[in-house]
């Protein structure tokens, strides 16, 4: 959490002046991203995750790249490669989800809400630590909780921007797995070298 913080304080400060300086980004030919923009991105994106197939039409570029090596994990996917690919796969089951699919998937909860903790951007690239709040769907008929319990979880994401659209070309992402599932009630059978351990 110190180092989290420091890093924080670290990248403000490198991000200062470039706020400031309307300087050119990379190469999309616009000035850099104003604040208002920056958070109207963040909003589409948070809910886009929130289950808006709308937000995800509006807020990712067509071949958008979206990383994250837990959820690569936890559903046996190539790690190091995107686990979202592109607005609308077309409902294709081999390749990877479009925006559309994970938007529009059944969620293992309801009342979702996303809140922003803290969000840094500079011309072309936005940071955000996030706050994820709902209630259990009971989806899982394997889990041990209930529907309607609460669940809550952090994250973060960095997102590339195209400022000419103001659309999401590539994000990385990482967020509390474990406590998650855990609060889902979900039972994780995952150990090196011994596929039928469980924790």
């Amino acid at each position: 959490m110190k180092f989290l913080s420091t890093a924080s304080l670290v990248i403000a400060a490198l991000a200062a002046p470039i706020l400031g300086t309307p300087v050119e980004n990379r190469g999309y030919g616009k000035k850099c991203l104003t604040d208002e923009e920056a958070t109207g991105i963040v909003k589409l994106w948070s809910a886009a995750f929130g289950g808006s197939v709308e937000a995800a039409r509006k807020v990712a570029a067509e071949n958008i790249e979206v990383y994250d090596n837990t959820v690569n994990f936890l559903f046996n996917m190539t790690i190091d490669t995107p686990y979202i690919k592109g607005i609308d796969n077309g409902g294709s089951t081999t390749a990877p989800p479009g925006m559309v699919q994970v938007a529009s998937s059944p969620k293992p909860h309801y009342d979702a809400k996303f809140e922003v903790i803290t969000m840094l951007h500079d011309c072309d690239s936005i940071s955000f630590r996030w706050r994820f709040v709902g209630k259990s769907a009971g989806v899982d008929p394997t889990s041990t909780n209930k529907p309607g319990d609460l669940i809550s979880y952090n994250g973060i994401d960095l997102m590339e921007v195209d400022t000419k659209r103001n659309r999401v070309t590539k994000a990385y992402s990482a967020f509390e797995a474990l406590n998650m599932l855990y609060q889902l009630g979900i039972k994780i059978c995952f150990q090196k070298d011994n596929p039928n351990a469980c924790f």
